[in-house]
């Protein structure tokens, strides 16, 4: 499994690239950006870590 940080996760690069790699059980995703509610649409993700 290979482990990706994304900075500034609410960005549209960053969000069309979460958006490949979600449920894809070969990646591990660690999102970062000050407000973690912008991105609630995402806790479903099998392959999400969730650290508030």
């Amino acid at each position: 499994m290979k482990k990706i940080l994304i900075l500034e996760a609410n960005e549209k690069i960053a969000r069309i690239v979460e958006q490949r790699l979600l449920n894809n059980k070969d990646f591990d995703l660690t999102l970062l950006l000050r407000n973690s509610t912008r991105l609630k649409w995402l806790e479903s993700a099998d392959n999400m870590t969730n650290h508030r």
